[in-house]
Parts: C-alpha cells; sequence; structure tokens
C-alpha cells in the first residue's frame, strides 16, 4: 500500500525488564460519504478507554487516530451506532502500517464490541510518513518519520522491485536526493538501522515525480472546486503542462475540494473536462498565485468533454496586482456597497457591473473609484448584479478584471396583503428576506390588545422539501411556519390567478403542517408558535418573511403574502351544538343563550359527549372543569350550564343546556307493542333503532334476542294452532312468542330460530289470550330488515265472529251528503257459520242515535271467511272535518266478543296541491307559474280571489298572492297558493334578520321567532291555502320576537306565516296535524 503515513514512536522502558513500546493507529471511513451520523468509536487498552468519541464529521473520512501500546497488551474496540450505522468502517493498523483488523462496510455496521488483538511492537520500528520536498527538475529532499539515527535508502525508477534499485547508508534526514532527471517518476523505500544486525522492516514505496524545471522557475497555481450536491458524481478535470499531465482533480464524498498544482513558467496549460452523471451540479475557478482568476465556471456552466481551456503561465508577479476578496454587503431593493482588498499599492480602482452573465466591456463602467466600500444606487429591486474590479496602480497601468462577484437585490417592501402572484424568486440553495410594511393594525402591544390570528401564503416550488419559511417581527421575534416539509411535492397554495387558494398558517387549525401534503390548501398548524409574537411590541412594522432554500437544484418563487391580526375577542357565545345521539339538530336560543337538544330514548343520559363549536378563541367550562368538544363527558340527567370565556379572559356568559330523550317507539319494549291482527302476510319492518330489551338472560333464553328487538302483541280467540314464517336480510334470526310480557315474566309458547334467514314454524297450539311476537336477531350488526307471516288457525267447532271493517280510520276528499255505513264481519272461529244464522249490527256517529240492523246469513260462512252489509240509512259528511263512527255486532254462542266492536275515524279532508315552492322571487314580468304534475282541471285566481286562467300555466304581472283549485282524475279536488315575492338585494347595508318557525309540523300550537338588531315594525299574519286571514299581529319598534301561537282549534291542514318587517316579506309553510 502506498501514501500510509502513520507516526510510530519507540519508547523503550524498564518494568523490572524491558518491554517494547509503539504507536498503533485507526481510520475511519464513511460509505456513503456524509459522516457517522451520530455513530462513534472507543479504543481500549488492557480495559482502560486510550482514545473516546472517536467519529467523521462529515464527508468519506478517513480520519486516522493513534495511541500508544506495549508488547501483550490487549487492544479492543466498542462501537456506538447512530443513524446509517451500515455505512461505517474503521481498520485497526500495527506499528508497521500492517492491517490487523477490520470492521463494518460491504452494508453491514461493525460489531458492538470486538478484539482488536494482542500488541507486538517491534524493537527497530518501521519509519512513518514518507513524503518530498524541494521537489526540483534534477533533486529531491526526501523526508520520513523515525526515531532511529541511521538509515537505509533504495531507490529508482517508478515501479522498481525493492532490491533492485539504488541503496544508500545514511544518518542524514532528511536526505538531498540529487542527479535526477526532469520530469521523469521515481520510488524510495526507507529501513531504520536500529544496532548492529538490528533492522527495520522497509517502509514504502512513496512515489514522487520530478518537475519539468528547476524550484525556482515553479508557482502554485490554485483549484476551488465546489458541487451544489454531495460530489462531482465522475467528473474530473486534469491539468497538462505541455501535454504531460500534472494531476486528475475532483470532488467526491463532499461538497467542496482546494486543490494546488505546481506549474513552470513559460509552460502551455491545458484543462481537460471529463463528464459524469450530473455535471450541472459543478462549480469551478482556478487562480494564479496572485489571486487573479483565470478561468472558471458556474453551476450549470459546466463544459463539453475534452480540452475547454489553455493559457501560458507565469509566475512573474504582475506590476499591478489584481484585487483579492470581492463582496457586496447592506444590499437594500435599490442600492448595494461593493467592497474588495486591495493587493498592491494602489488607490483608485474601475468597476463594471451589470445583470448576472453579462459580457464584461458591455456593462456600467465607474472608472477612478478612491473608497473601498463605494456605493451603486438606482438599482432594480429583485434583480441579480454581477460586478469586476480593476486596480489602476497609475504608471504601472492597471491590473487584469477580477470578477464576477454575483449578488441579488432586495425586494421592495411588500404591502400587507401583497400583491397578487408577485414572482419575487426564492433564490436556489440561498435565503431570501421579503419586507412586509404593516400598519393599521387596530392595537399597539402584540399580546394584550392585539395578536397574529393568522399568515396566508402562496409559493412555487418544485420540491417543497426544500424550504423553510421563517417570520419575524418587527421587535425580533422569529416563529417557523413551516420546516421542510411536503416531500416532492411542489407548491404551498394554489396559483390560479385569484391568491384566494392559499396556505394558512393558524394555531387553532385542526392539521399541523407537519402532517400536511402538497400543495398544502387550507389551514394548517405552524411548526413554530404564533405566542412568542406576544412580548408587547408595537405590531405595526416591518415584519420580515424569510424563504430559504436548502437545497439545490429546485427553483421557487413567493407569490402572494398576507398577515392577519386579530383583536383578543369579547365574544362568548356556542355557535353549535350536537350529540352523536341526537334525533335532530339543537334549537339554540342565542339571546336567551339556552340549548334545548332530544337525544334517542336509548341514550345514556348520564353520560354524553357533546360536540360544539364555540366564539373564536373562546373557552368552555362546566363548574370550573373545562371542556373539549368530543372529548369530555357529562351528566345531562338535569340541566347543564356551561360557562363561555371569552378570548380576552375577562368576558364571560353562562349557556343552559336541557337534554331530553326522544319518545320511544312503538315495538321498543312490550307494555308499548306494535298491534297485529291475525292472519298477517307480508309485514315488514326492522329492528333498527328499537333497542336491544330482550336477551338470553329473559322469556325464551336465547342467544338469538342478543341484537335489537320488535314486539308485537295479537290476540287468540279461541282454541288453535299458530304458523309462521319471517324472511330476514341477515342470518342468525329468531321469533318468540309469550303469553305474557317478558318483563313481567311471561312464559315462552314458541322460541324458533334459524341460522339462516329464513325462519319458519306451524302446527304450533295455542289457547285463548293476549300473546306477544319478540323478533331479533344474533350476527352482526345486531339488527335486520324483516318481512313475516303469522296465521292463526282455529280449533274445529270453536266460536268467534268480529268486526272485519270498517278501519279505525276511513279518509276520502269527496265525502258527500248522503254517505252509507258499511261494515263486514268474519268468521275467526273453527266452526261453519251455518245459512239462516242471525247476526245483529248497528252503528252511531259522534255518539248520535243508534242505528240498528240484523245481518241474516244467506249462505254457509266457512273459517277465514267474510259477509258485508250496508246500512240503509244516509249520513251528510259533506262538510270538512272528522267524524266518529262507532259500529258493533253480537252473535249467540260467540266465544271472543273483544273484535265485536270498532270505533272508526271518517275524515273528510281537501288534498293541497304542492306547488314548487310557496314563495318565488322575481325581478322581472310577465312570470310564469307552472305546475310540474297534470290535473283534469286548473282554475288560477289572484290575489282577490278572481279566477283568471284555466290553463294549465299561468302569466302574472305583479307581485302577492296567488291561488289554484286543481281537480285530478280520481275527481278529487285540490287547492294550493303561492306568494310571489321582490327579490332581496344584497349590499353593505343590510340587516340580517332571523325568523323560525317550530315546532313544524305541529298540532296548532308553534311559537314564532324573529331577531335583528335594528328595530322595525313587525307584522306577523297566518292565512289558510285560500289566503283567509287566521290571525294578524303587529309588534312595534322591535328587534326581538319569541311568542307562542295556538290555533289547535282550526282543521288540519298547510297554512302560511309571514314575517313582513323593513319592506321585506318572509313567508314560511307550516303543516297543522
Amino acid at each position: 500500500m502506498k501514501n500510509l503515513y502513520f507516526l510510530l514512536i519507540l519508547t523503550l522502558f524498564s518494568i523490572g525488564n524491558i518491554q517494547s513500546q509503539c504507536t498503533y493507529g485507526v481510520e475511519l471511513y464513511d460509505t456513503f460519504g456524509d459522516g457517522w451520523n451520530g455513530s462513534s468509536l472507543t479504543i481500549k487498552v488492557n480495559g482502560v478507554s486510550v482514545l473516546t468519541g472517536l467519529t467523521i464529521a462529515s464527508g468519506a473520512g478517513p480520519e486516522y487516530f493513534s495511541f500508544d501500546v506495549n508488547t501483550g497488551d490487549v487492544i479492543t474496540a466498542v462501537y456506538t451506532a447512530g443513524s446509517w450505522p451500515e455505512e461505517n468502517q474503521y481498520i485497526v493498523y500495527d506499528a508497521d502500517n500492517v492491517q490487523i483488523f477490520i470492521d463494518g462496510g460491504d452494508g453491514s455496521a461493525p460489531a458492538a464490541t470486538a478484539t482488536i488483538g494482542t500488541a507486538n511492537c517491534s524493537a527497530c520500528p518501521t519509519p512513518s510518513l514518507l513524503g518530498v520536498t524541494g521537489l526540483g527538475d534534477t533533486q529531491a529532499t526526501l523526508q520520513w518519520g523515525s526515531t532511529a539515527t541511521e538509515w537505509n535508502i533504495e531507490w529508482g525508477n517508478d515501479g522498481f522491485s525493492l532490491g533492485g534499485g539504488i541503496l544508500i547508508n545514511t544518518t542524514d534526514h532528511p536526505y538531498l536526493l540529487t542527479g535526477l532527471s526532469a520530469s521523469t517518476s521515481y520510488d524510495f523505500y526507507v529501513q531504520a538501522v536500529c544496532g548492529p544486525g538490528l533492522t527495520s522492516t522497509w517502509a514504502g514505496p512513496f512515489t514522487f515525480t520530478t518537475g519539468a524545471c528547476p524550484a525556482s522557475e515553479v508557482c502554485t497555481y490554485n483549484l476551488n472546486m465546489t458541487d451544489a450536491g454531495n460530489s462531482w458524481n465522475g467528473a474530473n478535470i486534469t491539468v497538462l503542462q505541455d501535454g504531460v499531465s500534472l494531476g486528475t482533480y475532483t470532488v467526491s464524498g463532499g461538497g467542496a475540494n482546494y486543490a494546488t498544482v505546481n506549474i513552470c513558467e513559460g509552460s502551455l496549460i491545458e484543462l481537460v473536462w471529463s463528464s459524469g452523471m450530473y455535471d450541472n451540479e459543478c462549480i469551478f475557478d482556478m487562480t494564479d498565485p496572485y489571486g487573479n482568476i483565470i478561468y472558471s465556471f458556474p453551476q450549470g456552466g459546466a463544459p463539453d468533454a475534452g480540452t475547454f481551456f489553455s493559457f501560458t503561465s507565469s509566475c512573474v508577479p504582475p506590476a499591478c496586482p489584481s484585487p483579492l476578496s470581492l463582496n457586496a454587503f447592506n444590499i437594500t431593493d435599490v442600492s448595494a456597497q461593493l467592497s474588495w482588498t486591495e493587493t498592491g499599492d494602489a488607490t483608485m480602482w474601475n468597476v463594471e457591473y451589470g445583470a448576472l452573465g453579462f459580457t464584461l466591456g458591455t456593462g456600467v463602467s465607474v472608472s477612478h473609484i478612491t473608497d473601498i466600500p463605494c456605493s451603486l444606487t438606482g438599482l432594480i429591486p429583485g434583480m441579480t448584479y454581477s460586478f469586476y474590479v480593476q486596480s489602476d496602480c497609475d504608471a504601472d497601468g492597471t491590473s487584469t478584471w477580477v470578477g464576477p462577484f454575483t449578488f441579488t437585490m432586495g425586494n421592495p417592501p411588500l404591502d400587507n396583503p401583497s400583491a397578487c402572484e408577485m414572482g419575487y424568486d426564492i433564490p436556489d440553495g440561498d435565503c431570501e428576506d421579503f419586507i412586509i410594511e404593516v400598519d393599521g393594525v387596530g392595537g399597539s402591544q402584540l399580546g394584550t390588545d392585539s395578536y397574529v390570528k393568522e399568515v396566508r401564503l402562496i409559493a412555487t416550488h418544485t420540491f417543497d422539501q426544500d424550504l423553510v419559511f421563517t417570520l419575524t417581527s418587527p421587535n425580533g421575534v422569529t416563529v417557523v411556519l413551516s420546516q421542510q416539509h411536503g416531500g416532492g411535492g411542489d407548491n404551498y397554495g394554489v396559483i390560479d390567478g385569484s391568491c384566494t387558494q392559499y396556505t394558512s398558517f393558524k394555531m387553532d387549525a385542526l392539521t399541523a403542517i407537519s402532517l400536511g401534503a402538497a400543495p398544502f390548501n387550507g389551514e394548517f398548524i405552524p411548526d413554530g408558535d404564533f405566542a412568542d409574537f406576544n412580548d408587547g411590541s408595537d405590531p405595526n412594522g416591518m415584519w420580515d418573511l424569510q424563504a430559504c432554500d436548502m437545497m439545490n437544484t429546485d427553483l421557487g418563487t413567493l407569490e402572494f403574502i398576507q398577515i392577519i391580526f386579530g383583536t383578543f375577542g369579547t365574544e362568548a357565545e356556542i355557535l353549535s351544538y350536537s350529540f352523536p345521539e341526537q334525533t335532530g339538530p339543537a334549537v339554540i336560543d342565542p339571546v336567551e343563550r339556552t340549548i334545548d337538544i332530544e337525544v334517542d330514548w336509548e341514550a345514556d343520559i348520564t353520560n354524553l359527549v357533546a360536540t360544539f363549536t364555540l366564539s373564536t378563541g373562546a373557552t368552555a367550562e362546566i363548574g370550573g372543569i373545562n371542556q373539549t368538544s368530543g372529548l369530555t363527558a357529562n351528566d345531562f340527567s338535569g340541566t347543564v350550564t356551561y360557562t363561555i370565556i371569552a378570548e380576552d379572559g375577562v368576558t364571560s356568559h353562562d349557556w343552559t343546556v336541557n337534554v331530553t330523550l326522544a319518545e320511544m317507539p312503538q315495538g321498543a319494549i312490550c307494555s308499548w307493542p306494535l298491534p297485529l291482527t291475525l292472519p298477517v302476510y307480508g309485514e315488514a319492518g326492522t329492528t333498527e333503532g328499537f333497542g336491544d330489551d330482550y336477551n338470553n338472560t329473559m322469556t325464551c333464553s336465547s342467544n338469538f334476542m342478543t341484537g335489537d328487538d320488535i314486539v308485537y302483541e295479537f290476540t287468540i280467540p279461541v282454541n288453535g294452532t299458530l304458523a309462521g314464517t319471517m324472511t330476514a336480510s341477515i342470518g342468525w334470526i329468531g321469533m318468540f312468542v309469550t303469553n305474557g310480557c317478558p318483563d313481567a315474566g311471561g312464559s315462552c309458547v314458541i322460541s324458533k330460530t334459524s341460522t339462516g334467514s329464513t325462519a319458519t314454524f306451524s302446527g304450533q297450539p295455542i289457547s285463548p289470550g293476549t300473546y306477544f311476537l319478540i323478533l331479533s336477531n344474533y350476527a352482526p350488526p345486531q339488527n335486520m330488515d324483516f318481512e313475516f307471516d303469522l296465521v292463526f288457525t282455529p280449533d274445529p267447532g270453536s266460536v268467534d265472529v268480529g268486526i272485519l271493517s270498517p278501519a279505525t280510520e276511513v279518509q276520502s276528499c269527496n265525502f258527500s251528503d248522503e254517505e252509507l255505513i258499511s261494515m263486514c264481519v268474519i268468521n275467526n272461529g273453527g266452526q261453519t257459520l251455518a245459512t239462516g244464522d242471525t247476526i245483529f249490527i248497528g252503528y252511531n256517529v259522534e255518539g248520535g242515535a243508534d242505528v240498528l240492523d240484523t245481518l241474516i246469513l244467506e249462505y254457509d260462512v266457512i273459517t277465514g271467511d267474510s259477509v258485508c252489509h250496508v246500512f240503509s240509512e244516509f249520513y251528510d259528511f259533506s262538510a270538512i272535518g272528522e267524524y266518529e263512527v262507532n259500529v258493533w255486532m253480537e252473535y249467540e254462542g260467540d266465544m271472543f266478543a273483544t273484535n265485536n266492536t270498532v270505533t272508526s275515524a271518517y275524515i273528510h279532508y281537501i288534498p293541497v296541491g304542492e306547488y314548487s315552492g310557496d314563495t318565488v322571487t322575481t325581478a322581472s314580468f310577465p312570470y310564469t307559474l307552472d305546475l310540474t304534475e297534470s290535473y283534469s282541471s286548473y282554475y288560477w285566481y289572484n290575489a282577490d280571489h278572481t279566477l283568471t286562467s284555466t290553463a294549465s300555466t299561468f302569466e302574472i304581472d305583479a307581485y302577492g298572492w296567488y291561488y289554484m283549485d286543481l281537480v285530478d282524475f280520481n275527481g278529487c279536488a285540490f287547492i294550493d297558493s303561492v306568494f310571489v315575492d321582490v327579490p332581496v338585494s344584497i349590499n353593505s347595508n343590510e340587516i340580517k334578520q332571523i325568523i323560525s318557525i317550530y315546532p313544524n309540523p305541529n298540532n296548532g300550537e308553534f311559537s314564532v321567532k324573529y331577531e335583528s338588531p335594528v328595530q322595525y315594525d313587525v307584522e306577523v299574519r297566518i292565512t289558510d291555502v285560500c289566503g283567509s286571514m287566521i290571525s294578524e299581529k303587529t309588534y312595534k319598534q322591535t328587534t326581538i320576537i319569541n311568542e307562542r301561537y295556538d290555533i289547535s282549534s282550526i282543521a288540519p291542514g298547510v297554512y302560511f306565516v309571514s314575517v313582513l318587517a323593513n319592506d321585506h316579506n318572509t313567508v314560511v309553510k307550516m303543516i297543522v296535524q
């Protein structure tokens, strides 16, 4: 191995007898070239740490460390892994530079502990650190490290075999080797002579090349190589002197390499480029011994492969040296100061500047400058400039031009908000400060009477993870908005010309910016905390948005920025309120500060979690306990009072919340079952929402009852048998019949289950009485849709005659003044009703006179058959309304009398046709009213009920009420009305009015609620569909109406509530049931 240099120190000391001491070495490498990333190595000798915390801070290494050992010492190592340990490697060398141990590399991490071996120090250490100084064309001074006083040197042409060179024994150190040939490569070896017959091993070879000229004619040129990425990735530059290579140079394992090359006076120098993978990342310049740039290319300016530049070297100092260390500072949006370092005696200089990339000689010249620095003014904001400098040495002429040095002007102070889509560059691999001029904030102390509420940002970039955005207040407080988020995504916000789709940084946002994804359109919590700005300083002044691009090759621009300030609010209101278990929206009264809300009948009212929104910045407490929306549970079995504390921390209001349980659905439990009249065919329903009230601990104990269940009640009049079939939407279902409410401990009569979706039973004996049918299921989601049949077959000989019709409700839209009452009876028993048997029947209307008659059977009526009868008396049902009709029967031997009477509601109604909205608005006339449904005849009326049209459409030319009478193809009459209103223009002076009618639908009792921040005369009118006035009331100069109305005495139907205020009429349709 060539060119490995280790300092070996050999010390002999006595501890009873002679021991040898020497120096071992350890080298650290990183295969990726980015340092050890937190890993470290400790070297121990005989268990004692002699080297600790060894690491590579950056780059690929090697990093070399030495330590002293004695013969027989045990050497061990302890490795502590950081990130990417598989990139780490270390090698241990003995005193003779021989590798004795290696660990790591090849994708495997070094072991946590390792035994290196036992030290063995030679009595005559091998020389180290071979090198050459004073290299000329015919001589060289040989150097090495050694504690000996005598050495053997063997040298020869490059590559000679040891023993075949020229041998020299010398006590000179260093040693001047002469008689060499110019431009020739040589090797030399060194051996220490420690005494008679005691020599070290040979060290070497060290290779060197003699110069092409005497040392007095040699000078040093500098190569400065940097990279925008992590290396030149295979690219390199070869320097030729008169056609002979002086070396090949590159950047590897890091971002820079600074090299020197010795060049002879008056030689032809050629620079040769070999391309790599990412030539556009390479940056290069070459300077002469006096700091003049001979050649350079910037990032993205790498040459084509081959010789790209040649010149004749010169080691003679110029009569007028060029200045060095060009710089630009105090850069504003329109001015900059330029400086440089004078290397000679010049007191006057020339400057030429222009836009980035300008050709020297075409820029703006400023001559005979006598002051350093000099100021440039009148520059263009945001533009990138370059400048060159030349020293003027008077009689000695002028120096060569030095440069270019590049600088970018600041951008002018931005308004708040800024202009839309400004397009200001974010420099590649650098930072830019954007100054924002803020004034007019309604406060003078951040954190006391004002605060930063929101920052809105739009920026373009092709790799968001490169970007860091910070905001600094006029008082110098800096908060990080976003630090390298978004991966390889593009942009912050959306570029659409409107600047309305921005990235919004808000402390009360729901998502952290670190969890967002490009283009971050929406609201995000910044990385920093806006509360840091709250130091009592004035928010008005110059704010600084700094945009930093932390890597190269990706470009971006700032398009929009706005800082929004807030004042600490005094509002302490609940804006929205809900429970997952609610049956409908909460009724929020912002005047009384009350909330009424209904939850599902099965909800645990003692343990409910509310979701709510509050006034901006406000917080909520109950009894001094902080409340978190969607998280904090409370007992709502009684009235609960929230204390809402405003953002200012002073203002507060109490809000009361009243929670009620919804009415339990009929059929949920056996104390309120759904009624069944047998036989039943195709009865359909669902158990969802009925609750799991019966389970395997109840009557008919079965796991098939663990889901939601529904309960029906039916009556068996006589002895017989029962059959049933149920088909469900899911498997694992059950049908259960009990002879009493399971809550009271009834017995199980029938239990039929199925793992499939159909359950069937038949021929089940059953005796007279009241029974309950429970339907349930076992499998998730533990509710089901179902359809079932339930049929009772009476025993032969049983007698039961019952009323089949009329139903409990009979409706018609065209009852007349001469209507006949009819009824049907059915044989529910097992015995046939014989021809000639008599059934006594009768009825009355509204409890009036009884109408009696007899029904003599004209034929045998078998089980399940019915016979009907029409009474001969007329009754007047022509008036709109509801009539109670009571019907009864008697039959000798009837064993079951509970089905011998029926009370029926005969309802005469006028149906209301549905127009497409009960209020329409139009800004111009004529306007056409059109019905979407077809009718047999049409009658349109204007506001004074004058018939104006019989067509299917109606063209109107004025605002107000219009009415229609319709007849469908079944002869039923319909009526409806519509209000044609003027559209409300929305302007900055419009006052928002809140109008609500609740409940709606209702039973005739309802509340009218009206709110307005401005007092008006308000008129409330209630009309029917024909426009007839039901109620009218005026409220003088009011802002609030909250009044209960009672029109329950009127017939059910459709009505309209009109609220007129501020020349605006709002009409709400209301259903009275």
